[in-house]
């Protein structure tokens, strides 16, 4: 917490663990308590206040971060937090339009081994991103394989991003599985974006079909606003590639036909399944893939809603 010029941490006695000057000191003394945590973790509640961050913060296992309503202005273009297997991070706006940022707001790898087997759930909750509008660069949640091991089982649930390049991108950068890891199983809920260029981006280097199967989504909504991209064309709100993942009650405000796609199944996707709503139903979907059905409903159509839906099949199916 913040007292006068001061930021303190104390433990559950009331005891000093840290403290330093409030706005310079920030981030070191967050992570001052949640280093004090027992190897088994435990909670770091964050009293309702701004603080700078001006390096990495990471969570370690089983460590809550509760900020209570926190912001968090980042001042320096970093990670900004890199979460353990079963650690959690909540209730937090994060703040980067200070500066020019590039990097990632929350960062999970794979080489982390996350599952919930005997650690809980890795969780992001009610996290709000908020970036620049025209810059739109940086990544608010990135998902990535960074050497063996796996992403599975993590919970992410009402999740808002603003003037970002990428929402949430799930990446696997390699051409082989070996060295194996995989990013599965993983659940996302109450999506909603603003102005942000590639809001759900699931991506892999290469032509292999696998490890980036059965991710849930649902309640995605998503506003587009063209005046702040140049060129328009760049905008894809959804790219999906891997296999079984589904997306459900996906909403569109303000697509035009004219545009590009805003939803692209590259061809290395198989049997996916969307539902998802657009006020012009002609192409909002484009499924190069094998086997992903896709029922487009137009959301102002006062037709029936059974006479309204348009189901797709992969073209290759």
């Amino acid at each position: 917490y913040k007292s006068g010029t001061s930021v303190i941490a104390e433990d559950a006695t009331g005891a000093t663990i840290a403290k330093g000057t409030a706005g310079t000191d920030d981030t070191a003394v967050i992570q001052c308590a949640i280093g004090s945590l027992p190897e088994t973790g435990g909670v770091v509640s964050i009293q309702r206040d701004t603080y700078n961050l001006t390096s990495t913060i990471t969570v370690p296992k089983n460590c809550e971060l509760c900020f209570n309503g926190s912001t968090i202005d980042v001042r320096e273009n970093v990670n900004c937090f890199i979460l353990k297997p079963g650690s959690s991070i909540t209730d937090v706006t994060i703040e980067t339009r200070s500066i020019s940022f590039t990097q990632t707001c929350i960062l999970l790898l794979t080489s982390d081994r996350h599952a919930p087997v005997n650690e809980k759930y890795t969780r992001i909750r009610d996290v709000r991103f908020f970036g620049e509008y025209g810059l739109n660069s940086g990544t608010a949640i990135h998902f990535y394989g960074d050497g063996e091991g796996r992403i599975w089982g993590a919970d992410t649930r009402s999740i808002f991003v603003r003037g970002f390049e990428y929402g949430i991108k799930i990446e696997i950068p390699q051409e082989e599985r070996e060295p194996p890891m995989w990013i599965n199983g993983n659940t996302f809920e109450n999506l909603y974006g603003l102005g942000t260029m590639y809001f759900i981006h699931i991506s892999r280097t290469g032509s292999i079909l696998y490890d980036l199967d059965r991710n849930i989504f649902s309640d995605i909504q998503f506003q587009f606003v063209s005046h702040n991209y140049d060129p328009i064309e760049a905008i894809t709100e959804i790219t999906v590639r891997g296999r079984y993942s589904s997306f459900k009650s996906v909403m569109i405000w303000d697509w035009i036909e004219t545009q590009r796609p805003q939803v692209i199944f590259d061809e290395y996707s198989r049997n996916n399944v969307m539902e998802i709503y657009v006020t012009d139903s002609t192409n909002a979907v484009q499924d190069n893939g094998i086997g992903n059905v896709i029922t487009k409903v137009n959301a102002f159509n006062p037709l029936p809603t059974d006479q309204a839906r348009v189901i797709h099949v992969g073209k290759n199916h």
